[in-house]
């Protein structure tokens, strides 16, 4: 049996906050959800066949913090805050 070994440095809250993901040149602009979130990072679930930037905004809940991609499977994503 395989045991997962939490690599976290803070818990992460479950939510479901609606948001935009807008590029960093403000070209692009997507609706996604969070997921869970943490003071370091978010869990971002995207629309089918959509696929985040490598550095982009992530506007929620009268707030705006910038991201950093830090990997993506399927349809979710994980997003650190910078």
């Amino acid at each position: 049996m395989k045991t997962f070994i939490e690599r976290r440095k803070q818990k992460r809250l479950a939510v479901n906050i609606p948001a935009n993901v807008v590029s960093e040149d403000g070209l692009k602009r997507l609706a996604v959800a969070i997921v869970d979130l943490s003071p370091a990072g978010a869990l971002i679930e995207l629309p089918a066949g959509e696929a985040l930037p490598g550095r982009f905004t992530l506007l929620f809940e009268r707030q705006m913090q910038s991201c950093r991609l830090v990997w993506t499977h399927e349809q979710f994503s994980g997003a650190e805050f910078m």
